[in-house]
């Protein structure tokens, strides 16, 4: 059966059967398979490999309908038809720019393409310097080839401004070398890492006075140290969906994410990252004064294992921590106080409310605190609506009804509110009666609650027994 051959252009297209195209341009040949929508192109007297693609990925196809049209496009504009092979690049796209080797990432690089990683790139003592225009890296996969170097002392992003790599692996595992040694210009930039293996790195390095930050579908293994945030944050840092496995196996006390001293962040911290951490080593490193706003470092699904330490430098008490990840404590605003000592409460005037008296102890505490015996202060900067449960058993005169409030203070100590609750009918000689109290109320910072009690009989004291308690939680969840 003879073979179709037409011509575009003066450019044969020969028609190979099994839905295969075969154009013959000048310095190139491209191959269409109509049925997959592959593209191929071979460049004439080069070393350089095929380059593939599909039609559908394509970001520019100049109003082409198909693979074939988009070949034909390309021979009826003239496209392969240069005899001077040192300016071709194997690529289909005028904005990508495909690497094959270290030298193509030196010098000055451009902000307006996508630089591709082609298979594997050593990049020996070769850095990438981004540029403050900002840099834009895409692999073929983060399994296969990627930016790798064994250099000691060696960092392979320097200066700063947007970088974006997606797709890609990494790897810097030469004595103290880093990935990452960049500081942003403007405060405005951000470094973003989508899909990408970070594998066997003596350290990710340190980011500086960046906007923000993001991992998303990140693999750590086989590091030894993580990353480390510097310098004055207008955003922040979120990892949604990472792994981290065999981190520091040398026990040297990596930190998979930490902040220096005098980080600050705007912004929150965010992460949902799976982390095994063993020994000496830490999943996460931060002090409250690197966080200017309350509950802005959240540990929000996940899970954290192994024998290192968790989180290090901040606590779940603390306003800044939302924790809500296995295998650390998680946030629950409130706490429990308990009456561990019994006092007599002085009645001088029969329906006038008076605080109870007693010794208190606050204990599991998150964002509250106990300044005085039976008085409990919110510190969060965050409003919140809070439920009040406590179990209490007191004592007071034969017949005596007597009925317990809570007060509610606002920061400069005005009361704000009186939540009354139903009374009881105590009987005296010492006979304690009990009584279970429940409400809801709405607190801000510095607003504080106290129980009170009155005597609707007659003037007659009254005491509440040792062992009775209240507990105020958060109602809403975070």
């Amino acid at each position: 059966m003879a073979v179709k051959v037409s011509s575009v252009n003066g450019v044969d297209k020969v028609y190979l059967g099994n839905d295969i195209i075969t154009y013959a341009f000048p310095i190139a040949t491209v191959q269409v398979n109509t049925f997959t929508t592959a593209i191929t192109i071979q460049l004439s007297k080069t070393a350089i490999p095929a380059s593939t693609t599909l039609f559908a990925d394509l970001i520019e196809n100049y109003g082409t309908a198909s693979a074939e049209a988009y070949a034909d496009y390309l021979a009826t504009n003239s496209y392969f038809f240069g005899a001077d092979l040192s300016s071709i690049n194997a690529r289909l796209l005028d904005s990508e720019i495909v690497v094959k080797e270290a030298s193509q990432l030196a010098g000055v690089l451009r902000s307006d393409v996508v630089y591709i990683i082609d298979d594997g790139v050593p990049m020996g003592t070769q850095q990438i310097t981004v540029p403050a225009s900002g840099l834009y890296l895409r692999g073929i996969s983060n399994n296969i080839g990627g930016l790798s170097s064994a250099e000691a002392s060696y960092s392979m992003f320097i200066g700063g401004g947007n970088l974006f790599i997606d797709n890609l692996q990494i790897e810097a595992s030469g004595a103290n070398s880093e990935v990452f040694s960049l500081t942003d210009p403007t405060g405005l930039n951000a470094v973003e890492c989508t899909t990408v293996n970070f594998n066997d790195c003596t350290s990710l390095g340190t980011l500086t006075d960046f906007r923000q930050g993001l991992w998303q579908n990140i693999g750590l293994f086989g590091c030894a140290d993580g990353l480390t945030l510097a310098g004055a944050w207008l955003g922040g840092f979120a990892i949604f969906t990472a792994i981290v496995r065999t981190f520091d196996v040398g026990n040297t006390g990596g930190i998979i994410l930490s902040a220096d001293s005098l980080a600050v962040f705007q912004s929150r911290i965010i992460s949902d990252a799976n982390i095994q951490v063993n020994l000496t080593s830490k999943a996460y490193s931060f002090i409250e004064a690197n966080f200017a706003n309350d509950k802005s470092f959240q540990l929000i699904g996940g899970e954290i294992s192994g024998t290192g330490t968790r989180v290090d430098g901040i606590t779940v008490q603390s306003t800044k921590s939302l924790w809500a990840t296995n295998g650390i404590p998680n946030t629950v605003p409130g706490g429990k106080l308990d009456f561990t000592v019994s006092a007599t409460t002085t009645i001088a005037l029969v329906n006038t409310p008076v605080k109870v008296a007693g010794t208190t102890v606050l204990s599991d505490e998150i964002w509250i605190e106990q300044n005085v015996d039976n008085r409990t202060e919110w510190l969060s900067s965050e409003d919140t609506d809070m439920q009040f449960t406590g179990v209490l058993s007191a004592t007071s005169g034969n017949n005596n009804q007597i009925a317990f409030e809570l007060h509610i203070f606002n920061s400069g100590g005005t009361l704000q509110d009186t939540l009354t609750f139903p009374p009881i009918t105590t009987n005296g000689a010492g006979r304690a009666e009990n009584v279970t109290l429940i409400e809801t109320f709405q607190l801000s910072q510095g607003w504080y609650i106290e129980l009170f009690v009155e005597n609707r009989t007659g003037a007659t004291d009254v005491s509440v027994e040792v062992d009775s308690r209240y507990i105020i939680e958060q109602i809403k969840g975070i």
